[in-house]
């Protein structure tokens, strides 16, 4: 991402995982055909249209549906149902943002157990606000000038 946001722009999308999308990246690379000499990409702002969601609120439902940071919001998990991210879209849908949600059921006492709350906050905030070291070999935000004070 710093690389791609740099003024040089020495680079224009980034291969990976989808799971990239929480992050602040538009292109990503999603497979390569070097037989064919092609590959296959996505667009986040497609993505967020396509949805009809802001980037903050995509993020959200990303967190809710769990990721290696923090485990799918446990409202929308039980053994009646089977979870899917379009699960995770409506309830950001519904209330407008996941944070908003999770306070919603915030004495839970599956989600007291797990401080849910707390661990949402603390992956939104590393996502939004994760380190990379700059071409000049300090460590920094990557989005400085929104950092919260």
């Amino acid at each position: 991402m710093y690389l791609e946001r740099h003024p040089e722009q020495p680079i224009h999308a980034i291969y990976g995982a989808t799971e990239l999308q929480m992050l602040d990246v538009d292109h990503i690379i999603t497979s390569v055909d070097l037989e064919k000499g092609s590959f296959a990409w996505i667009s986040k702002r497609s993505v967020l249209q396509d949805l009809q969601l802001t980037d903050d609120q995509f993020l959200d439902a990303c967190i809710l549906a769990g990721c290696d940071y923090c485990s799918t919001f446990p409202m929308l998990t039980s053994d009646l149902m089977n979870f899917n991210f379009k699960m995770a879209y409506d309830t950001v849908r519904v209330h407008g943002s996941g944070y908003i949600a999770v306070r919603m059921f915030a004495h839970h006492p599956e989600l007291l157990k797990v401080r849910y709350e707390d661990v949402f906050c603390r992956v939104k905030s590393a996502m939004r606000h994760h380190l990379v070291m700059a071409t000049d070999g300090t460590v920094q935000p990557l989005t400085m000038e929104q950092v919260p004070r």
